[in-house]
């Protein structure tokens, strides 16, 4: 070799050295790979180097080393992840002088690789170019040439999976959508080209990497890491693996799974909707915020430019592309009715309509029984003592319609079920402060529980009255149409209520001071709202009341869950959409929305 490729290897054997020994590791776990990985790779290229090629002028061994060098990077990345994925750990400077290592050895290597090329290794060493000379016009054996082509192949293909997961990790990335959460902007099997550079990419497994420069804006499309799933490094090192097999079987295999053997949805893909310092809340698919500036809220005009609601809307070339389309033009007229309904509901009234439903039911059970509460027969429904006979998962609604007449004969028939009933229908009169400002999402939901309860009280009034008069109940025309307005009704509190409406986020204190999505941090959904699992929600149900502030509230199963991301999630911003050629064009500017 001549001097100056002898000392870039003597250079980079001693930064592989170096390298290798600080990848030591006294856990008995994977760890341990790392330090035999670095160090049998950093004795073949001592033994190649020094033996082969300086001492023997081997020719097969100068393509050897070259080709060591080609993969040290890669080999010596893969033996620091290895190391970082052990149960130990190590402090950050200690990280930070194993990857300043390892990018000395990449600059090394490819200078050595410039030295190496046979357009200039020759030339320089008359040793070499002389036995390239001969044994270039020696012509090979067909078997050996094919499997010399094949092994090139292989080569290549090794050298570029590696290569573009580099690039993946710190420059550039193609990601393919797998769900419809961002129609009409990205379709399943969209390819969406995200840039990486200013989103401070980092090393794998470390916090180690190139500055933040930006900050995200309302309307940024961001890949970002999924927080309802366990960020540590070995959810890191599996979705790292998974990559690289994902590329080595050509987007085939994807072992970035669960426990239960399910798909990750992770990394996602969503819309920046919420940022730094505001406190937000959505009411019939409207959002609302407001910062310490502007205390009240307001409406923010800019998310109904991306949000979609009615994709049965959409024109026809983009509707018939899309799998899953939840409403229909008359659904989607429905939910719109229902919400206006209890936008206009008059509360006077209605509490009005719930005491004479009270003393109707009471007045029917007499008939039937014989004995009923004489105050609820004079129309006084205060101060109530009922008993408890239905409370918590009882009172779920889609069970609790499903089954109102067994439950309205239970009412009927046991002692006390009409001072049930009259709690049930009126206690909100007196207990809920009606002086009390109510936040838009509040006072909606108990609005929504209140439509609720007077569909119920009719029914279950109705229901009552035909069985005082004993006439049968399924040809009442007043019946079917209160079921009617309960399985409307039903179907939106346990369909969409949590898709189109989101409880102030973050919370106010338990003392009522507004709270702020903290400094870089923001809130993020999707564009097709009614089929995007996002950061609205968890990925688990629970039993909640639809009003926090009905002791007698009916309940439904609601995983609304809103939390922020902090920006060390974000992963890129999408630049372009690269796949099908049909769809190319820059996310913002090419989608097309529903009338």
């Amino acid at each position: 070799m001549n001097n100056k490729v002898t000392l870039l290897n003597y250079m980079a054997i001693f930064f592989t050295i170096l390298f290798s020994v600080l990848q030591i590791s006294f856990k008995v776990d994977i760890s341990i790979i790392a330090f035999l990985l670095s160090v049998i790779y950093t004795g073949a290229v001592l033994f190649v180097s020094l033996v082969l090629v300086k001492k023997q002028s081997s020719l097969s061994g100068l393509r050897a080393m070259s080709k060591l060098y080609e993969y040290a990077p890669f080999v010596y990345l893969i033996s620091f992840v290895l190391r970082r994925a052990g149960d130990g750990d190590t402090s950050y400077a200690y990280d930070v002088i194993c990857v300043l290592l390892w990018l000395i050895i990449l600059v090394l290597v490819i200078f050595i690789r410039y030295q190496l090329h046979e357009k200039r290794v020759f030339d320089l060493n008359p040793v070499f170019a002389e036995k390239y000379a001969h044994i270039s016009h020696v012509k090979k054996p067909m078997v050996l040439r094919v499997i010399k082509e094949i092994i090139s192949w292989v080569d290549a293909l090794v050298w570029a999976v590696f290569a573009v997961a580099l690039v993946n990790i710190f420059v550039f990335q193609l990601y393919e959508i797998p769900s419809e959460s961002m129609v009409p902007e990205f379709l399943i099997k969209d390819r969406v080209a995200v840039i990486k550079l200013a989103d401070a990419p980092k090393f794998p497994l470390t916090d180690i990497g190139i500055p933040r420069i930006r900050d995200y804006k309302r309307g940024d499309i961001v890949v970002f890491s999924n927080p309802h799933y366990t960020q540590d490094r070995k959810s890191q090192l599996q979705k790292l693996t998974s990559q690289l097999v994902y590329m080595f079987t050509i987007m085939q295999v994807n072992l970035n799974v669960d426990e239960y053997g399910q798909q990750k949805a992770d990394p996602l893909v969503k819309r920046v909707c919420g940022v730094s310092g505001e406190q937000l809340v959505m009411v019939d698919g409207i959002l609302y915020g407001r910062t310490k500036e502007t205390n009240a809220f307001k409406r923010i005009g800019e998310d109904q430019k991306w949000a979609e609601w009615n994709l049965a809307g959409l024109p026809a070339a983009t509707r018939e592309k899309v799998v899953s389309i939840r409403m229909s033009h008359d659904e989607y007229s429905l939910m719109l009715d229902i919400e206006q309904t209890r936008r206009d509901l008059d509360i006077d009234l209605l509490a009005k309509d719930c005491v004479d439903l009270v003393q109707k039911f009471a007045h029917a059970k007499k008939r039937i029984t014989g004995s009923a509460d004489t105050s609820l027969l004079s129309g006084s429904v205060k101060n109530i003592h009922a008993p408890e006979l239905f409370s918590g998962s009882d009172l779920y609604i889609y069970n609790f319609f499903n089954s109102f007449d067994s439950i309205t004969r239970k009412l009927l028939s046991v002692e006390g079920g009409e001072s049930w009933f009259a709690a049930f229908m009126t206690d909100w009169i007196f207990n809920t402060d009606k002086t009390e400002s109510r936040d838009y999402y509040t006072e909606a939901m108990f609005r929504m529980n209140l439509m609720a309860k007077r569909i119920f009280g009719r029914l279950a009034v109705e229901y009552a009255e035909a069985t005082a008069n004993n006439v049968g109940f399924f040809n009442n025309r007043t019946l079917q149409t209160e079921l009617e307005n309960a399985q409307n009704i039903v179907w939106y509190i346990v369909s969409f209520n949590d898709l189109r409406n989101m409880p102030l986020f973050p919370t106010n204190t338990a003392g009522g001071d507004p709270q702020y999505i903290p400094n870089k941090s923001y809130f993020l959904m999707g564009d097709n709202r009614f089929n995007s699992l996002d950061m609205r929600h968890s990925y688990k149900y629970t039993m909640r009341a639809i009003s926090d502030i009905d002791y007698y509230s009916l309940r439904y199963n609601s995983n609304m869950e809103p939390q922020y991301v902090d920006d060390s999630l974000i992963l890129g911003t999408t630049s372009l959409r690269i796949f099908p050629f049909t769809r190319f064009g820059v996310p913002g500017l090419t989608a097309e929305k529903s009338n």
